[in-house]
């Protein structure tokens, strides 16, 4: 029987954690700065593990907070974003399809030239600003329908291509749940396949709460 993927992101959070002790100096790791910034490294190393290390540590990193930052000004689950990048591209800033799509979410300049206002699509920055506002524009016209919203912004891909977003992104919310309780706090909302938004006024899970889930996701 295969290692299940909540053992593995529970093992590369500890060894992250212990490889990056520096990173920590003088600051608690209750602090939410820390927590997510040791979050968000800890995250490269998936992608660059989905993308089979074609991707750079350093190219990851960008790639997670660029994500975060784009995500976070339309209220969007990042992890959301990071599933589709998978999806669209295994993490390939310079992915180029037969239909002109370019970069990490496939973004078509031709379709996009008011959202890329001249600027390069490849860029990793760029591509993600642009790709998260077709999702969000998606998401408001189909009442934040996540499957739907997939749809939209990818021209009405298969119901292959909804799912191995899910998985991706039931991948990496394994891995953000078993940092959570590591480092015995919940600073971090993981939000579900289907609830694309993340609300202010939800509450983050308690830690009992988190290894109450993972539990009931490991049986």
């Amino acid at each position: 029987m295969k290692m299940s993927y909540l053992i593995k992101m529970v093992l590369l959070a500890v060894v992250f954690c212990f490889t990056s002790i520096s990173v920590a100096d003088s600051t608690s790791t209750g602090d939410s700065a820390y927590f997510n910034t040791q979050a968000k490294q800890s995250l490269a190393l998936v992608i660059m593990d989905a993308s089979k290390n074609k991707t750079s540590y350093q190219k990851s990193l960008a790639i997670v907070n660029a994500a975060f930052e784009h995500a976070e000004e339309k209220k969007l689950d990042p992890l959301i974003l990071l599933s589709m990048m998978y999806a669209e591209s295994t993490f390939n800033a310079n992915a180029k399809s037969g239909y002109g799509a370019k970069g990490l979410m496939q973004v078509v300049p031709r379709w996009h030239k008011d959202k890329l206002r001249g600027r390069d699509p490849y860029a990793i920055g760029v591509n993600i600003e642009v790709g998260t506002t077709v999702l969000d524009n998606c998401l408001i016209k189909h009442k934040d329908n996540i499957y739907r919203s997939l749809s939209c912004y990818s021209g009405g891909a298969s119901k292959k291509y909804q799912k191995r977003i899910a998985g991706m992104h039931k991948r990496l919310s394994d891995h953000m749940r078993a940092m959570n309780i590591l480092h015995g706090v919940s600073p971090f909302r993981v939000a579900e396949f289907n609830k694309p938004r993340i609300r202010d006024k939800t509450p983050n899970q308690s830690l009992d709460q988190l290894v109450a889930e993972l539990h009931k996701r490991k049986t």
